[in-house]
């Protein structure tokens, strides 16, 4: 599930953990963070890991959307160290 929040503040990007087909997010990572393909493996292989840390809010989101559509299991967390909230509610059914 793809953790999405509404940040205001600056954001890391963290890599929880790699799929098989991880790899194929390294040229959009490279492209995104301006690093080279080599580097954004390397980023993708070390998971659990930092990806970047200050990023503004919607390019951000951008990134955990993209990232998480290609496999990488990805969260953002607020420069104060908080997640964003994940709803927990279960709603019964009417029988």
């Amino acid at each position: 599930m793809t953790d999405v929040a509404h940040f205001s503040a600056k954001a890391s990007l963290c890599l929880s953990a790699a799929t098989p087909t991880a790899h194929l997010a390294a040229p959009v990572l490279a492209q995104h963070l301006g690093i080279s393909r080599q580097a954004a493996l390397r980023l993708i292989g070390s998971a659990p890991c930092v990806i970047a840390s200050a990023l503004d809010p919607q390019p951000a989101q951008r990134l955990l959307s993209i990232l998480s559509s290609l496999g990488l299991r990805v969260r953002l967390v607020q420069q104060d160290g908080t997640t964003s909230r994940v709803d927990l509610s279960v709603q019964l059914s009417v029988w």
